[in-house]
């Protein structure tokens, strides 16, 4: 009897329909995961976390975990990079030797330019697939959405184009075209890669399609028009597969690498979310009044810092903009340093950044955000919410507001902080367009980087015109809550 009872309890307390993570019914420019309105943070590692054996993936994701993350980045292994790439030292994405695997199976023959035998591009690794659901399974767990990109780049790097298992010489597929380049295995004339890769992605979506902490990037940085074709039959394919599997998970691709020039025109039909590389609130704003209300746009990679002010001002400003997603490079995660406590080393000038430290105050992002009703919230473009600011010089502000006047949150800071690192304190006044009958509101100043209260008030709305608030001395950024009493 006890059994009996015991069984329709656990079938009272398990979900009888699970579902991947989606666009939020009521306001697609975030998402819904387990009946929950949600926005990702993530600062993951540089991406290799399943292609190199060599990375303890557990104690990454335990980590993101511990330091209050939800999301991480992850690459497929079509691509990886090699010693030097990016001037980016203990880079995860660069295996060491014998220590890379990739979909496909290694052949008896010699030899992989990395070490080993040479790829066979007409088997699947088995022991890869189970490292890659073993690895989203686990992240499942842990409440962690994995972000799976397919293909990727060689940015006209030669170099590392021969690295790749689709480089002639690293399979032993013989009826395959010798390419030389990177880019020949994304142009739809090389009729017999593109097979190869349409193979690829129906069995990575056939295999993950149990998964719900899961969305799709079909491509990472493949701005050049000449891949257009290409990213649209990949994406295509992902959907064409799914209609005829349980499950429909959310499709994304890189659209733009703001404050240039790359890839701002590509949209197609059947993307739910458009990733930007180092993002800017305008940018944000400006492609979903273009696209409309049912997709969502990610802040994707913000990998250019120090200093810390940089991704805190992107993290902030793009999410009150109408961005659903924020993710950046932590390449304090490496081999050894699973915990995320390894040094960022570079050459050549390139600049990144991580440590607990960015990790707790991108978390620190999450916990202003948690405590919004973000389903409710809307983006106050231009001056529909701060009518004016003084002193105005060096700052930028974003902002959004309840649609109810419940709530409204503004975020001040310099948006130039990447060029300029100067510790300066500030006090502003802002004139605030709130409701303008007499209503009482809760207003908290709060320090940006660690959520420290710096002043707690109350005030009430003037019977006409914008209501005038006053900050207490702030350095770099901070963030201001209205809430209605």
């Amino acid at each position: 009897m006890w059994a009996f009872w015991w069984t329709l309890l656990l079938l009272a307390a398990t979900p009888l329909h699970s579902a991947p993570i989606r666009l939020h019914p009521a306001y697609p420019h975030i998402f819904e995961y387990q009946g929950k309105p949600t926005q990702l943070f993530a600062t993951p590692e540089h991406y290799g976390a399943v292609l190199n054996t060599a990375f303890n993936y557990s104690l990454y994701l335990h980590t993101l975990h511990n330091d209050g993350l939800n999301y991480a980045r992850t690459w497929s292994g079509t691509y990886r990079e090699r010693p030097g790439s990016f001037g980016i030292v203990n880079n995860t994405l660069d295996a060491p030797p014998n220590h890379y695997v990739a979909p496909w199976k290694r052949s008896t023959t010699c030899c992989y330019v990395d070490g080993g035998n040479k790829f066979d591009l007409s088997q699947w690794d088995p022991a890869y697939f189970e490292r890659l659901k073993s690895y989203i399974k686990l992240a499942g767990s842990l409440g962690i959405i994995i972000e799976f990109s397919l293909f990727c780049d060689y940015y006209g790097h030669p170099a590392t184009f021969l690295w790749s298992p689709l480089y002639w010489k690293n399979n032993i597929n013989k009826e395959l075209p010798h390419v030389e380049h990177g880019d020949d295995p994304y142009l739809l004339k090389n009729k017999k890669y593109i097979t190869l890769l349409q193979t690829l992605v129906r069995k990575i979506v056939t295999e993950l399609n149990d998964a719900d902490n899961l969305f799709y990037e079909v491509s990472n940085e493949m701005w050049d028009y000449k891949y257009y074709p290409f990213r649209k039959l990949m994406l295509s394919t992902i959907l064409e597969t799914e209609s005829k599997l349980p499950k429909k998970h959310l499709v994304s691709d890189t659209i733009a690498f703001v404050g240039g020039s790359k890839g701002e025109n590509f949209t197609a039909k059947g993307l739910d979310i458009y990733n930007m590389h180092n993002g800017e609130a305008w940018f944000v704003a400006d492609f979903l009044r273009k696209l409309g209300p049912k997709v969502a746009v990610d802040s994707d990679e913000d990998a250019f810092g120090p200093p810390y002010e940089r991704y805190r001002y992107t993290c902030y400003s793009v999410l009150l903009n109408g961005g659903g997603a924020y993710n950046n490079i932590d390449y304090s995660f490496q081999v050894g340093y699973e915990d995320g406590t390894g040094t960022p080393t570079f050459t050549g000038g390139y600049k990144g950044s991580g440590g607990p430290e960015l990790r707790k105050q991108i978390a620190q992002c999450r916990k202003f955000f948690n405590q919004l009703d973000i389903v409710n919230m809307r983006p106050a473009y231009g001056d529909k919410l701060v009518a004016s600011m003084e002193p105005s010089v060096g700052l930028n502000h974003s902002a959004s507001y309840h649609l109810q006047g419940k709530q409204f949150a503004v975020y001040l800071g310099q948006s130039n902080v990447y060029y300029h690192t100067t510790q300066r304190e500030w006090q502003v006044t802002l004139q605030l367009n709130i409701p303008a009958w007499p209503t009482k509101y809760h207003i908290q100043w709060i320090n940006a980087t660690n959520g420290a209260i710096l002043n707690s008030d109350a005030i009430t709305t003037v019977k006409s015109g914008p209501t005038t608030v006053k900050s207490p001395v702030w350095k770099f950024d901070v963030l201001l809550l209205l809430s209605l009493v």
